[in-house]
């Protein structure tokens, strides 16, 4: 996931609006916390597993959805959708 991150944030700065933001000081491409959640288990559920993307960067909620003085430059989703075939084929077998 933290590769497919690098590769939607490599636009130029400034990006134009409802693409992936540009890359100026590269922090909010550094700035990823990435793992997987484990739910459930006991003897009467099922495992839910949950993969998530975070940004540590404090602006990183601003550029995703925009302000009232600047369109969103959304990058979240392309992350996910590059990676979703990926996470898909690892478990297919579970």
């Amino acid at each position: 996931m933290r590769n497919s991150a690098i590769e939607v944030l490599t636009n130029p700065s400034p990006s134009s609006p409802g693409n992936p933001p540009g890359v100026r000081t590269g922090f909010l491409r550094r700035a990823w916390k990435t793992g997987v959640r484990m739910n459930g288990g006991n003897s009467n559920s099922s495992i839910s597993i949950t993969a998530y993307a975070d940004s540590k960067a404090s602006y990183a909620g601003y550029l995703e959805d925009g302000t009232k003085k600047m369109e969103a430059r959304p990058f979240v989703d392309p992350i996910l959708d590059d990676v979703e075939p990926e996470v898909d084929s690892i478990f297919s077998d579970f």
